[in-house]
């Protein structure tokens, strides 16, 4: 029973989820010469990752897309291990960076955290445009690497996104 009046205006004021999809743009040099989107996702499960990619891309159909993903949880990645290893062999994006898993304390196994790493899960989906990259060396890949006009989605459940906020 809540009047449309009220509703309407309260969708036409909701700016979205935190890190859903958060887009920002940014510029790589002082002078501006390298402009490159970055784009926050929370996504961190294969169906999350699969559609974020894929709405990506539809977004940006002309424009080359970065991937950087950190897993979340060494059991997720244990127990989920082929699905992420399908989706991102599938992945609609140009460059793929997988950085070390996000350790969540107190809720890991340590059987499974020998089982498992980024650089497995890497050797595992055996693409050429899939890289392993520790998180202390993304933003010096990025800025040597990126030409500018690129998209770059930071994903995952950890901290990644305190990454993205390393550029500026």
């Amino acid at each position: 029973k809540i009047p449309d009046k009220v509703s309407f205006k309260a969708l036409s004021e909701f700016k979205g989820s935190w890190r859903r999809f958060e887009i920002n743009q940014i510029k790589l040099h002082e002078n501006g010469s390298r402009e490159v989107i970055l784009i926050s996702d929370y996504g961190h499960h294969p169906t999350e990752i699969k559609v974020t990619l894929k709405a990506a891309r539809e977004k940006y159909p002309d424009k080359k897309i970065w991937c950087v993903f950190q897993p979340h949880q060494y059991q997720r990645t244990y127990y989920l291990f082929p699905e992420f290893v399908k989706i991102l062999k599938r992945a609609p994006v140009d460059k793929l960076m997988v950085t070390d898993i996000y350790d969540v304390a107190g809720r890991e196994e340590k059987t499974i955290r020998k089982k498992v790493n980024a650089e497995k899960l890497v050797k595992a989906v055996n693409k050429r445009e899939v890289v392993y990259l520790p998180k202390r060396e993304i933003i010096s890949y990025l800025k040597k690497n990126l030409k500018g006009k690129e998209v770059v989605i930071f994903m995952g459940a950890g901290d990644i996104y305190q990454v993205d906020k390393k550029f500026n």
